[in-house]
């Protein structure tokens, strides 16, 4: 398989919840393909409504970039090529934590972005739904093939 499958971004949004509900936070999660389309957009009960907004933002920065949001962040005052970016992209780049690649065998699939708590604890919920993708083709999180 050489793109995201429905079952792994269905695994990567479970995996982002169960770590949400173990933090004590309601999260928007988005998922999206490599080229950053979306795939997957959640929002989980109680969270606010522009977390799936915010999420899907995260989600592709994370894909476009093809490195973790929080690790943009900083860059984004050192160069007028990262303090255009947002602007060239039509708003669509958001770097705080929160927005992870998903790699499988060590190539990009797709991204997980993730919002309504802090940078840490959307960080923490997309690192577990990344891992989920790169551990496994996500069918038994998912139910099935995905289609």
């Amino acid at each position: 398989m050489t793109g995201l499958s429905l079952a792994q971004a269905l695994a990567a949004v479970e995996a982002a919840r169960a770590e949400a509900v173990r933090l004590g936070v309601a999260l928007g999660i988005a998922v999206v393909d490599a080229a950053g389309h979306p795939v997957v957009v959640v929002r989980m009960d109680g969270a606010i409504f522009l977390a799936p907004e915010l999420a899907l933002k995260k989600a592709f920065t994370a894909a476009a970039f093809r490195r973790p949001t929080s690790a943009i962040a900083p860059r984004l005052t050192t160069s007028d090529f990262w303090m255009q970016a947002p602007a060239v992209a039509q708003g669509r780049i958001l770097a705080s934590g929160g927005g992870v690649p998903l790699l499988v065998d060590g190539t990009l699939v797709g991204a997980v972005g993730t919002s309504g708590g802090t940078s840490e604890q959307d960080d923490l919920c997309a690192q577990a739904a990344a891992a989920a993708v790169a551990g496994g083709d996500g069918r038994a999180a998912a139910g099935g093939d995905g289609r």
